[in-house]
């Protein structure tokens, strides 16, 4: 009895002088944590928020260019496929229009252009587009190639050009028209708008598509 007496003594004066001892070194790893938490914080501060884009922050922009395009012909077969549930349509649509500097230029304005062939009538019903006799279109966007590299143009604005080819596939219950290859150009820009980051708000650069011609 004695001897667990002393065994339960001995255990509490270790965690005592363990507790004093590790409160310290908790502090301590606690203000590092928050120091290389401030640190990364002013690291993506100063990257997102520079007026002025290194060559390597440029070209990662460029490749992002040319995925929104691709996902540009993606977003439009869905919002152009009357099969497909309308709310999943109508998502397809926002996406493409947050892809473009301004909602003028994206899904209505962009169709004629991305598809000139007469036989495509646009039909706008109640914000809904048909496309009358087909069920759906495909665009098969390909071999895209930076043909103007960004460049400044003003204040917290780059801007770039694209070309690119993209093939028009429609379909109906009976029948597959394909409308042909269209070799088109786009412009893209980067800019700085301002987006949440935690609870703070920082003016972060992002990649835009602008006019097809």
């Amino acid at each position: 009895m004695r001897k667990s007496y002393y065994i339960l003594i001995a255990f509490l004066t270790w965690f005592i002088l363990s507790s004093r001892s590790c409160g310290p070194e908790e502090r301590q790893k606690a203000g590092r944590e928050k120091a290389d938490l401030e640190q990364s914080r002013e690291r993506i501060r100063t990257e997102f928020e520079a007026d002025i884009l290194p060559e390597q922050s440029l070209r990662a922009f460029e490749i992002n260019a040319k995925q929104k395009i691709m996902d540009y012909g993606d977003y439009m077969g869905i919002a152009f496929n009357e099969n497909l549930d309308t709310a999943l349509r109508a998502e397809a649509e926002r996406m493409i229009s947050s892809m473009f500097t301004s909602e003028d230029i994206a899904l209505k304005r962009h169709l004629g252009l991305i598809t000139t062939n007469k036989t495509l009538k646009i039909k706008d019903t109640a914000g809904q587009h048909c496309i009358s006799g087909f069920e759906s279109i495909f665009f098969k966007i390909e071999h895209i190639l930076i043909t103007k590299p960004l460049r400044p143009v003003g204040e917290s604005c780059f801007t770039g050009q694209l070309n690119f080819s993209c093939t028009t596939v429609t379909y109906t219950k009976t029948d597959t028209l394909n409308l042909g290859k269209e070799n088109l150009s786009a412009l893209f820009y980067a800019r700085k708008l301002p987006k949440a980051f935690g609870n703070d708000t920082l003016l972060m650069w992002s990649v835009f598509l602008g006019e097809i011609r």
